[in-house]
């Protein structure tokens, strides 16, 4: 079809349509066209330039809006040449061109019209040999030119426009990616790679953690020759450009390359090919005519040296490669080309793996010596084992040493698989990423759970099993992770623990594998290949292993202790037997460390030796174990490491820069103190860890090192709903210095504050309360400890408090902080009125849902008139106040003048803020609740048609605002009898808000009472009662009697007990639940209230049947009576 229109009916045009593709955003597609004769609409096409057609509008559809072919030659940005179907989608495959390059024609064949990226490599490319493409390629251009350039970019400026055509491609659709550079578009991928591994945006670290390969053609990384170059440009603005790119000393290359090996990490986190040209190329010389011709005297414009200057490892003929081609031609290959057959093989190795590893935490270390494998490496060279058995098993590795790491791992699992609802910092990935394994993927998978060593982490004991009937609140299940371990016949879990009970309940009884102790011989072979060259007999090897136990781990610290030192084994031995006290000291449970801190004697006594080892050669590298033992064990990352040696720099005579925190990092891990993930996270094995903190509290050095540590994790931890993945990232390094003991002075207090603060925060974010109430509790102790009750910090925190109890319903609490904090506003100079205003917002809400609704009214109308005084009648704050006022008259039926408050509140914001904008949209649900309160069917449903139709555009189909917004307008056909339609759309809210938050969330619980009424309704009574039971029961769990989901449920299933003649039952059930409430701190709000009318009404109800029953001969059911 598009052949033909392109064609205008003129066969000798001849169009040909060599692709045609989905681009990025998924907003339109794009083809390549050729022509034998230009289409004469096309004829003024020149480069720099586009046009459009105006494309005819459908048959069926005349009223359309107009649609345009757009045609242009340049190729900037991002262009997709090749894209499988979404289920075969695997991997990206992304080329850049070089200095003054055509995205498209630096890849083409020179005398023809094939192009290798888009006519061959898609069909080379396939998933497990099925013959289905695997892989969606794209080029990359960019406006780099060398003659009469006005432009004056240096390759951080052409590396941020890289960045933003990248950014453009939406993060559910990306995938592990490998990338081709040619020439300067090398330089500039290296560039974005340095710059994503350093920022701290989220969505930055994902991109960065994507791309596992790269293929460099003649990329000069040191250097090339640039003096045919360099009269093209004259002192033209690009001078500067060109003249980093000489090989002539180039400060800014040498500063990439450095930059760029330690982004792209350890051996085996990444994965670089280089090609070099052989043949010599043609130099630049001017015409008679004053243009420029690629016809001056031969050079090799990029040699060997530069092109290959790759890390240690990466230095052999499989990792570097000739092509016998000038620098130009060496990307431009022709149909069946021999060097297209020897790149192929090395583009098709980087796509598989960059599918498989991308899924792993660990590199796999060929150099090992097996024994030398605790029981995270041998579970992770099992699952190296499994996926070159089986290609098509999709590996999920989990960090299971406590519930965060828990959760974040959940985190990446969920991202990885591109689940719906992610963004939403409330829905419960855990739930999430269970029913997806279990329900929806349809492969075989194995899921690692690494370091699983706390059972109670995973499951109740006994007793607490029998204890949670007998309680109205059970423990949060949240801190019992068993439940959302996923269980089906595709799906196996393997564990790693040093618990035999967690390890026999997780594997449901089943017989474990124990790692034994090492035999000689193995003990030997450890010791040897640790010592490299060192020279030892068999008989010292042995005699060292049986002095260390033949614990891998001090034999792996001794032997990088005798190498270092280049000392005889026997000379070691006795340094042992000499430093026996101070082991002994170490060796014992330490108080300040914890009741788990034994350490065995073989361990602490290499230990000691080698930190005093380190210490003395690199202070740097022993105070930066110092401060990574506070942290989590798991991942800690870099830029942790870099702040603080920023803060504590005083302390060494070395200048601090990256070189010098590389070394230190260096020397830990040759003394087996830390390991590298690939995410550049370090670890540290727990027995290290308690030995570093036990030497900080014999040295009298813990208090000034957790000082260090709080600050670090205060600094990177952020605040705002909008953060919130990077909070969960950090979380468990916030809550391991969170747990340190109180430092008695100002500075410190405050920071641990903050931090309990923005913790807490994060909590509430994610609907985690009880959480919240907890840190908030802490952070305003410590804020009267440092500052007193009378300053801002204080009463910020309080106010924070009062949110943190409103959310819980605890709706007196609330009151009370909100009321002390605005009296220490009354009490205080500078309170700014923002804080103020928040503090009788929440006090208002408070009051009115324990039922003194005139009182409230009177402080949101104070509100309202100080926010108007302060911030104008359409600033935010006020129309904030205006719709609390609205709220409050729908509360108490005074429906018009909710009524016409929140119409005018509703103009103001579309006119401020915009139809689109998430306040308007709550201003329009808030008025048409009140409309449905009124009756006023059709203008309800009008605004909440319009609401759902604005909300899928500005949230998605899929988000959960969407779907209450579906289900409201679900409830309100209900209400105009309309319950086929009902039905259906509450279905389709349903599947939505499971989909993203699964069946175990407070949201879905709270939508349940809806689609129990159509049920209802339905006559599907059965069902009714067992989705409100199966809701209560959860939600009692999840988040205690007192949440108002769970009232709401209640008095849900009580109403329609009662409508079945069920009083009995009913009231059974209301009283149950308040006695529950009160006997958890509530004693009186506008819920109990409702529950103790009811049953009050309902009993009066009883009583008249019973006088009719007496003075009837009729017998007649309650079904009757209703009738009567």
């Amino acid at each position: 079809m598009l052949r033909d229109f392109l064609n205008e009916g003129d066969v000798s045009i001849g169009a040909a349509v060599k692709s045609l593709a989905v681009e990025i955003n998924d907003c339109y597609q794009t083809g390549t066209v050729t022509f034998k004769k230009l289409p004469a609409r096309l004829s003024e096409l020149r480069v720099g330039n586009s046009c459009e057609i105006l494309l005819p509008k459908p048959d069926d559809n005349p009223d359309a809006g107009d649609r345009y072919l757009s045609f242009d030659h340049d190729f900037l940005g991002i262009t997709t040449l090749h894209a499988p179907p979404g289920d075969d989608h695997q991997v990206d495959i992304i080329a850049v061109t070089g200095l003054g390059g055509h995205a498209f024609g630096s890849f083409k064949d020179r005398n023809g019209d094939y192009m290798w990226l888009r006519d061959g490599l898609p069909a080379d490319l396939t998933y497990n040999n099925s013959g289905r493409s695997m892989a969606r390629v794209m080029v990359y251009g960019n406006k780099s030119v060398v003659s009469q350039s006005t432009t004056f970019q240096n390759l951080e400026d052409l590396a941020c426009s890289f960045h933003g055509s990248l950014m453009e491609m939406p993060a559910a659709n990306r995938k592990p990616t490998v990338i081709l550079a040619h020439s300067l578009g090398g330089l500039v991928v290296k560039q974005i790679l340095v710059k994503l591994s350093r920022s701290q945006k989220q969505d930055d670290q994902k991109l960065y953690r994507q791309v596992y390969g790269i293929v460099f053609f003649g990329v000069p990384h040191d250097g090339m020759d640039i003096t045919s170059l360099v009269p093209m440009v004259e002192n033209g603005p690009n001078r500067f450009l060109l003249e980093s790119l000489s090989n002539i000393n180039s400060q800014v290359l040498s500063t990439l390359q450095r930059e760029f090996h330690t982004a792209m990490g350890q051996e085996g986190d990444s994965e670089v090919f280089c090609f070099y040209e052989t043949e010599m190329s043609p130099t630049a010389v001017k015409t008679e005519l004053g243009g420029w011709a690629m016809e001056g005297p031969l050079k090799v414009l990029v040699n060997k040296t530069s092109a290959t200057h790759t890390r240690k490892w990466e230095n052999e003929e499989e990792h570097i490669c000739p092509i016998a081609r000038t620098h130009s031609n060496m990307v431009k290959f022709k149909h069946m080309d021999d060097d297209y057959r020897r790149v192929v093989p090395k583009l098709k190795h980087l796509a598989h793996e960059a599918i498989a590893v991308k899924r792993l935490p660990f590199r796999m270390n060929t150099k090992k010596c097996a024994r030398d494998q605790l029981k995270t490496q041998i579970a992770l060279a099992y699952v190296y084992w499994l996926r070159d058995m089986y290609p098509d098993m999709s590996v999920f590795w989990v960090h299971a040493g406590n519930a965060e790491r828990f959760r974040d791992s959940y985190t990446s699992i969920a991202e990885a698989c591109g689940l719906p609802g992610i963004d939403d910092p409330k829905a419960s990935v855990l739930s999430l990423v269970k029913y997806f394994l279990e329900e929806t993927y349809e492969r075989e998978w194995l899921m690692v759970l690494d370091n699983a060593d706390n059972e109670d982490l995973f499951f109740h004991s006994t007793q607490e099993d029998h204890d949670s009937h007998e309680t109205d609140n059970a423990s949060n299940p949240d801190e019992r992770l068993g439940r959302y371990l996923p269980q089906c016949v595709r799906g196996s879990i393997l564990a790693t623990t040093r618990s035999k009970q967690a390890g026999y309940r997780i594997t449901r009884g089943k017989p474990l594998v124990e790692v034994g102790k090492m035999s000689d011989d193995e003990a030997e072979r450890l010791v040897s290949v640790k010592l490299r060259s060192a020279e030892a007999t068999y008989e010292d090897k042995l005699l060292l292993s049986s002095r260390l136990e033949h614990m891998p781990l001090a034999l792996a610290q001794a032997a990088a202790y005798i190498r270092d030192d280049s000392m005889l084994i026997r000379a070691y031995i006795k340094l042992l037997d000499e430093c026996d006290d101070a082991v002994n000291s170490l060796c014992k449970p330490c108080e300040a460390v914890g009741q788990d801190s034994k350490t065995p004697h073989s361990f602490t006594a290499t230990w000691i030796l080698s930190f005093k080892q380190v210490k003395k050669r690199n202070p740097m590298a022993s105070d930066i174990l110092a401060l990574l033992s506070l942290l989590s064990l798991q991942a800690v990352p870099m830029e942790f490491v870099s702040y603080f040696c920023d803060l504590v720099q005083f302390r060494w005579k070395e200048r601090v820069n990256n070189i010098a925190v590389q070394k230190a990092i260096s020397d830990l891990k040759d003394f087996s103190f830390v390991t590298e993930e690939t995410d550049q996270g370090l670890t540290m094995h727990r027995l290290v860890q308690l030995a570093m903190r036990k030497w900080l509290a014999h040295e009298h050095m813990k208090a000034s090192v957790e000082n260090w540590a709080v600050k670090t994790v205060l600094f990177h931890y952020p605040m705002g709903v909008e953060n919130w993945e990077t909070c969960l990232k950090l979380l468990p390094r916030a809550l391991a210095v969170l747990d340190y003991a109180d430092i008695h002075t100002f500075v410190r207090r405050t920071d641990r504050a903050r931090l309990f603060f923005r913790v807490a925060m994060h909590y509430l974010a994610q609907g985690r309360s009880k959480d919240a109430d907890r840190c908030q509790a802490k952070a305003v102790e410590l804020y009267k400890k440092a500052n007193g009750e009378e300053s801002p910090d204080t009463i910020e925190s309080m106010l924070g408090h009062a949110s943190i109890y409103f959310q819980q319903c605890l709706f007196k609490k609330a009151e009370e902080i909100a009321g002390q904090a605005l009296e220490l506003c009354d009490k205080m100079i500078g309170v700014t009125v923002s804080i103020r205003l928040l503090g009788m917002r929440i006090k208002a809400k408070a009051i009115g849902l324990q039922g003194r609704h005139k009182e409230a009214e009177a402080l949101e109308v104070e509100a309202m008139i100080m926010a108007k005084a302060r911030f104008g009648t359409k600033g935010i704050k006020t129309l904030d106040a205006m719709a609390d006022l609205g709220y409050r008259y729908g509360w108490q039926k005074q429906w018009k003048k909710a009524e016409r408050l929140q119409i005018q509140l509703l103009k103001i914001s579309k006119e401020e803020l915009g139809a689109a904008d998430k306040r308007t949209l709550t201003r329009m649900s808030d008025l048409a609740l009140t409309y449905s309160e009124r009756g006023q069917r059709k203008k309800e449903e009008q605004l909440r048609l319009e609401l759902v139709e604005l909300s899928k555009q500005e949230l998605g189909p899929t988000n959960y605002i969407t779907a209450r917004r579906i289900s409201d307008l679900a409830m309100s056909y209900f209400y105009q009898g309309r319950h086929k339609e009902a039905e259906m759309l509450q279905r389709e809210a349903s599947e939505s808000i499971i989909q993203v938050f699964g069946r175990d969330h407070s949201h879905t619980i709270s939508h349940t009472i809806d689609s129990a009424r159509i049920l209802y309704k339905s006559g599907q009574l059965k069902e009714t009662e067992e989705l409100l039971l199966g809701a209560i029961d959860l939600g009692k769990r999840l988040h205690g009697v007192n949440n108002v989901g769970v009232v709401a449920a209640v008095t849900c299933l009580a109403k329609f007990q009662h409508l079945q003649g069920r009083s009995a039952d009913a009231m059974k059930l209301l009283q149950e639940s308040i006695d529950d409430r009160r006997r958890n701190g509530v004693s009186d709000d506008e819920y109990l209230r409702k529950n103790l009318r009811l049953m009050a009404r309902w009993e009066r109800e009883k009583t008249w049947i019973t006088e009719f029953y007496i003075g009837t001969d009729k017998l007649v059911t309650v079904g009757n009576v209703k009738s009567i």
